[in-house]
């Protein structure tokens, strides 16, 4: 068996010839009739001929007539109507001249467009395996390849195809060229990037430096009594004096998440009394003394206190006179 496709333009009073001796159409897979939206209608006819007069009146013989209106289609397939196994059951398998037609009559002069996939039986091949090869073989021949070979082997039918560009070992890119990803070495790791150059490279220590201090301003400290600040800001805030002596003035500070605090130092004009204490965001208990000092020298905390997020030092400034000023200072952290 063999499998036909094609497509026919059917004008009027040109028939299509979808079988012949040769072909011996076996059956009709599949047909499509389709009018022109310009057209007029037309009347579809399919019949075939034989001269088996022992079984058939010699002449036409109508399968199938129809109307087809302007823009439609219609489609058959094998169930559609009786082909059957033409050559053995309508005409005889002794017949000698069967055909198969397609015909239109009407249309108005335009075409009707035929599609078909029709099956064939007893049909002997056209072309020997060596044709075939052949003809296979010449479309690897004289064209056009890129980075293969290919070459037709007429003595066993074969097509041999050969990459060209044998290289296997390609350049590493860098800032001026194209290419691969550079060999990181014997000794790469998961801590280097690859820069733009092609090289790779250990990142800059890009993590920012540890703080040492908390810094204090003379306005952190407020009096014990809360309405008022250090009663006096002089020489354009470089600092500040009492308003009374008769009340404390404190200064509170947050200890950074990562951070211990281990010691105080306040800059004055005079060698103050200086407290702290510990306390916690978390409950309103009174603070824990750390130590106790004066100005211008370090207070080492009898306690490190770590920031958790919670903890927060309170620094006390007991001021004998209000021509004791007050600089400013710092929280050590470690």
């Amino acid at each position: 068996m063999a499998i036909r496709v094609g497509k026919h333009k059917l004008v009027e009073d040109t028939p299509l010839e979808l079988s012949s001796v040769s072909d011996r159409l076996q059956q009709i897979d599949f047909l499509s009739v389709t009018s022109l939206s310009e057209a007029d209608s037309a009347t579809i006819s399919f019949y075939s001929t034989t001269s088996d007069t022992g079984t058939y009146v010699q002449g036409d013989i109508r399968f199938l007539t129809f109307n087809l209106i302007p823009g439609s289609t219609k489609i058959f397939t094998k169930n559609d109507f009786p082909i059957g196994d033409l050559n053995a059951s309508n005409f005889g398998n002794h017949a000698t001249d069967d055909r198969f037609y397609i015909e239109v009559t009407g249309g108005g002069g335009y075409p009707v467009i035929i599609h078909y996939t029709v099956t064939d039986a007893g049909v002997t091949a056209d072309y020997t395996t060596e044709q075939i090869q052949d003809i296979v073989g010449a479309m690897f021949t004289g064209n056009t390849e890129t980075n293969i070979a290919a070459t037709y082997e007429d003595s066993d039918g074969t097509i041999d195809l050969v990459s060209v560009d044998t290289n296997t070992t390609y350049s590493a890119f860098d800032n001026d060229n194209a290419g691969l990803v550079p060999d990181p070495g014997s000794t790469g790791t998961t801590t280097k990037y690859l820069r733009e150059d092609g090289s790779f490279q250990v990142p800059p220590d890009t993590v920012p430096t540890a703080l040492t201090r908390i810094l204090l301003t003379p306005t952190d400290f407020i009096s014990a009594s809360g309405y008022r600040n250090l009663g006096n800001i002089v020489s354009d805030g470089g600092q500040s004096s009492a308003s009374s002596t008769v009340i404390n003035y404190y200064a509170q500070k947050s200890i950074p998440t990562g951070s211990t605090a281990t010691a105080v130092y306040i800059y004055a004009s005079t060698t103050v009394s200086i407290e702290v204490f510990e306390a916690t965001i978390i409950d309103g208990n009174s603070g824990s003394s750390l130590g106790s000092g004066t100005a211008n020298s370090t207070i080492t905390l009898s306690s490190s206190v770590a920031g958790d997020g919670e903890a927060y030092l309170t620094i006390k400034y007991d001021p004998t006179s209000i021509t004791d000023y007050i600089y400013g200072g710092y929280i050590t952290l470690t």
